[in-house]
């Protein structure tokens, strides 16, 4: 089976195939580094919203108690 052949870097012609293919799946990690980087952002961006509602809540309630 033939090894996939992977475009030659234009900057540095002296990086070999090998070498470019692992610098396109060290690039691959770093999106997906950045993707999941992202996803826990948005976790935690998500649970400091639920928190702050209940926080509200709470407040709310305790309003209401003392006006009645």
């Amino acid at each position: 089976m033939k090894k996939e052949q992977h475009k030659q870097p234009t900057t540095n012609t002296n990086v070999t195939t090998d070498q470019a293919f692992d610098i396109d799946t060290s690039w691959g990690a770093v999106l997906n580094n950045e993707a999941a980087i992202a996803q826990t952002t948005r976790d935690t961006i998500n649970a400091t919203l639920i928190v702050s509602l209940a926080l509200n809540v709470m407040a709310l309630a305790y309003a209401l108690m003392l006006m009645s």
